[in-house]
């Protein structure tokens, strides 16, 4: 492909890069031609180690020899060096695939991988690609020469090699030092490989931040990791069609199949509780990513090779990496990379999925949604196997008591930090991901942001409206058995910190979720009542669980949306702050059906209506949650007139909102002060004082809101006055609450008016 590269031949590293080029081209002894390809292949390395490309542009270069001949490595380096180095990937794969076909014994085996880590021609010419790899003009020579077929051949028996030393594992217990070793050598050459892959196809935008968390896992090699990914810039695209292709010629050289291949060999070594090159996890991820997003053939092309269910096995871990028992103590940075791969891997499946309901379908059978479920909550579940295990092992090392917190009795709250693992920024960091990667199944990761107070608009997206059915009834089912997971953790209204964290923040970005798609897509409204999402919302597992508990109010801190913020009630659904018995939660709660209630298409409310009379008489002992539910009611009849009344009159809404009114009111009466009790002006008292007020004046709203609510009704509805006037406990309420002062001429109004 044109335009042609030539080395500078001035001084300077190209000057002397293109002396060893024609040292080597000018070589007629084959072990002197290939001792000069090494040298220039180190010279090459040293010279573009930190190389980023620009676009080709011979317009502008001002030493162009020809109309298609450039000089200077700007955007591209010459194709004679590309074709021999892709040559040179042909030996190596014969070389690896010699050292793999020779099962004689464990020992000629591992003696020949030794002879393979410590060869000088594997890596450097391999590192060599996952530089040339950067520019899209090297990545069309590449091509043209047939590269893509010989590293996915060299993939190929990599992985069949590395397969080979993993099956030892299962015959023998005590492998050398140098079978692991090999091991350790053979992943190190995958990560350039996979690297070379990925550049080739790159889609990613953002790929840099592979170089970032490979180079915080101090347990990795770094003289490797300069090759993972350039440092800074990604390299130039200017034909998109040009990615789409190279997408192709990858899929259709068996580069995904063996991708996946490679995936599945690193669960086998993490099961066996093996070393693996998080490094090379990590690539391999942001390859496939590549393949499939936006792709539907490659997406079905991944589900026919088994890729989804790799995917799923990979959202879960070995428990051992947080083990205290088995002493395996894998340092912090590593157990952060790993929440992190499984991030990744939650991304990833949702990229092999959106838009396709048969790939989606895959995850609603067979048990699979429990599976995925277990995988959303197995770290923070880990985390307090791994704190139980601490606790009750005393040869652990750094572990401390403090007995003024626990008396003779100790728990694990006596602990300074619920997550000693990972700090509460990072645990509040990975909790936020998670959500999103979750949210991102049924939206684009750009749409789902936790926005109190912001008004949801309409998104539109070019998937089925089958797709976001299926979608939205398989996340509330993962949902309906993660909550009960998680409330199994409580003891009574108490939940470990961490785990509070981590279902605080899904709830959040659940609910904000959800309304989004239901204002995109209201006929998903059937889906959601089907599935139960009013039950599961409004249950102890979510609505009733821990309402007097303090909710967390944080920044936290995220990579793409700089943060997020966990604010007050009042600014999240524009009710009342001053109400201390409704937590954050419960309010959005609320409003989210008062939304579904109040939608132009929905044209019958009664399971919403239902839902919150609901909630409305199991929160009676709370005034506060009692005004925000009854101001809900007064919106409902407001927005949603026609509809609401016909709810209303089905469930008799309006006897069981007055027979609340009316338990408010006997709470008023024994609740309301003596005159020795006022008399006495200690702070305490006063203390105490100030909250009895509070809660009186709340009690008092709610009596005043229900029945103003009862007066809005029979003003809108002759036929609800009618249907008032032959209902006896509405009529028995109404002269109940006649006995309030502050009620009694509104409620002789009403009287009179029904006379």
């Amino acid at each position: 492909p044109s335009p042609r590269v030539r080395f500078s031949s001035d001084t300077g590293e190209e000057g002397i890069l293109n002396t060893l080029w024609q040292r080597y081209e000018n070589a007629i002894d084959k072990a002197e031609k290939k001792k000069s390809l090494q040298i220039f292949v180190l010279h090459f390395i040293q010279a573009f180690k930190d190389w980023e490309p620009h676009r080709i542009d011979q317009s502008v270069d001002r030493r162009s020899v020809s109309d298609d001949t450039v000089i200077g490595c700007s955007g591209g380096h010459p194709s004679e060096v590309i074709l021999i180095l892709v040559q040179e990937i042909s030996h190596l794969t014969s070389f690896v695939t010699e050292s793999s076909s020779c099962p004689e014994s464990s020992a000629n085996l591992s003696e020949q991988s030794t002879d393979l880590g410590l060869s000088t021609e594997v890596l450097p010419v391999l590192e060599c690609f996952t530089i040339v790899t950067r520019s899209v003009h090297n990545c069309r020579v590449f091509s043209y020469y047939g590269g893509v077929q010989k590293v996915t051949a060299l993939l190929k028996a990599a992985v069949v090699k590395l397969k080979t030393l993993t099956s030892l594992l299962a015959t023998d217990e005590q492998l050398s030092n140098r079978t692991v070793e090999n091991m350790r050598m053979m992943q190190k050459i995958l990560v350039h490989i996979v690297t070379i892959i990925s550049n080739f196809m790159d889609l990613e935008p953002a790929a840099t931040r592979i170089s970032r968390v490979v180079n915080s896992t101090d347990h990795t090699p770094s003289n490797n990791l300069a090759t993972v990914t350039p440092n800074a810039i990604r390299r130039f695209v200017s034909d998109r069609n040009w990615q789409q292709k190279a997408i192709v010629s990858v899929m259709e050289a068996g580069g995904v199949n063996w991708l996946v291949e490679l995936l599945r060999v690193i669960r086998r070594l993490n099961l066996k509780d093996q070393w693996t090159d998080l490094s090379l996890h990590f690539i391999t991820l942001y390859a496939l990513r590549s393949t499939i997003s936006e792709n539907t053939r490659a997406q079905n092309h991944f589900r026919s090779i088994g890729g989804l269910e790799v995917l799923l096995d990979g959202l879960g871990l070995p428990s051992s990496k947080f083990s205290v028992s088995k002493h395996s103590f894998v340092p912090s940075d590593e157990r952060s990379d790993i929440l992190q791969l499984q991030i990744l891997s939650l991304e990833i499946l949702r990229e092999a999925v959106f838009g396709n309901v048969n790939n989606l379908q895959f995850l609603c059978e067979n048990g699979r949604i429990h599976k995925f479920a277990n995988s959303i909550c197995w770290p923070a579940f880990m985390f307090q196997e791994f704190h139980q295990q601490k606790f009750l092992d005393p040869e652990v090392p750094n572990w401390k008591l403090d007995r003024q917190s626990t008396g003779n009795s100790p728990t694990l709250e006596s602990f300074p930090s619920p997550v000693d693992i990972l700090n509460t920024t990072e645990w509040n960091e990975y909790s936020v991901k998670l959500s999103k990667a979750l949210c991102s199944f049924l939206l684009p990761p750009n749409e789902i942001r936790y926005c109190p107070g912001s008004t949801v608009t309409k998104i539109s997206l070019p998937i089925s409206l089958a797709y976001w059915e299926q979608c939205a009834r398989w996340i509330i089912k993962i949902l309906s058995t993660v909550f009960p997971c998680i409330k199994a953790c409580a003891s009574e209204t108490e939940l470990p910190n961490h785990i509070r964290i981590l279902s605080n923040i899904l709830q959040h970005y659940m609910l904000s979720t959800f309304k989004k798609v239901l204002i995109s897509a209201p006929v998903l409204l059937k889906s959601f009542r089907e599935e139960g999402l009013w039950d599961l919302i409004f249950s102890e597992k979510i609505f009733y669980f821990g309402s007097s508990l303090e909710c967390i109010h944080q920044i936290v801190g995220e990579t793409e949306t700089q943060t997020d913020h966990f604010t007050d009630a009042a600014e999240s659904t524009g009710y009342k702050s001053n109400l201390p018995d409704v937590n954050i939660l419960q309010s959005e709660a609320i409003s989210f059906l008062e939304f579904a209630a109040t939608l132009n298409e929905n044209t019958n409310n009664l399971p919403e209506c239902s839902a919150l009379l609901s909630a409305l008489e199991h929160c009676t002992n709370g005034p506060g949650l009692v005004v925000t539910i009854l101001k809900s009611f007064h919106v409902i009849l407001k927005l949603a007139t026609e509809q609401t009344l016909v709810s209303f009159k089905s469930l008799d809404v309006l006897t069981r909102v007055l027979k609340v009114a009316c338990l408010q009111a006997q709470e008023l009466r024994k609740a309301h002060p003596s005159d020795d009790f006022r008399g006495n002006g200690s702070q305490s008292n006063n203390v105490q004082m100030d909250s009895l007020d509070e809660r009186i004046k709340n009690a008092l709203t709610c009596v005043e809101l229900a029945f103003n609510l009862f007066k809005e009704y029979v003003t809108i509805s002759d036929l609800g006055r009618m249907i008032i006037l032959h209902n006896a406990n509405c009529i028995g309420c109404l002269f109940d609450l006649f006995q309030e002062e502050n009620l009694r001429k509104h409620v002789l109004e009403q009287v009179l008016a029904l006379y």
